[in-house]
């Protein structure tokens, strides 16, 4: 519940020096504001959403048994444009999404909200029992280059999401 302790601080500024990528994922808010505001380097919350999942709800629940995301709300606004401002990016995991349609518009929302330039995939795919139809493997990928490109989102944007994004953050941390 609480924030960084003073040997998290500290290894998060050494991490800086070292030109270590600082992954977000896991951590609670908290934890995450602090980092935001210590950190020298962007950073990447490597596999998560921007929306809220309550697993506790049976309305919201998929048919596979999984919660379906809610819509964004102002804090996660919050936190999204705070990740973007720091020239961070997120990875949208595929857990909790239906299909590859869900996966495609929780990229599509937080293009919205952050800007195509902080926007990556974060699978987290071996990490799942149940992936989204059409995205049960690595090898479906390309579908969400299709889907993206079908939608109307130029090559730029389709390369950033990618893994341009990502690119760009390890070259900005690395070079440090």
């Amino acid at each position: 519940t609480g924030g960084l302790t003073q040997r998290g601080k500290l290894a998060i500024k050494r991490m800086n020096q070292l030109g270590v990528v600082v992954d977000l994922v896991h951590i609670n808010d908290v934890g995450m504001w602090e980092i935001l505001e210590l950190t020298t380097s962007p950073v990447v919350l490597s596999h998560s959403s921007h929306t809220n999942f309550p697993a506790t709800d049976p309305e919201r629940l998929s048919p596979l048994g999984m919660p379906r995301p809610q819509l964004v709300l102002p804090r996660d606004r919050e936190k999204l444009k705070a990740l973007a401002a720091n020239g961070g990016v997120l990875g949208i995991i595929w857990f909790s999404k239906e299909d590859l349609h869900d996966v495609v518009s929780d990229i599509e929302t937080a293009i919205e909200v952050m800007g195509p330039d902080h926007v990556g995939l974060g699978s987290d795919l071996y990490g799942l029992e149940l992936a989204p139809k059409g995205l049960e493997d690595i090898a479906k990928v390309p579908a969400i280059t299709r889907a993206l490109v079908a939608r109307g989102h130029s090559d730029d944007v389709v390369l950033k999401v990618l893994g341009g994004n990502y690119l760009r953050v390890f070259d900005q941390v690395w070079r440090r």
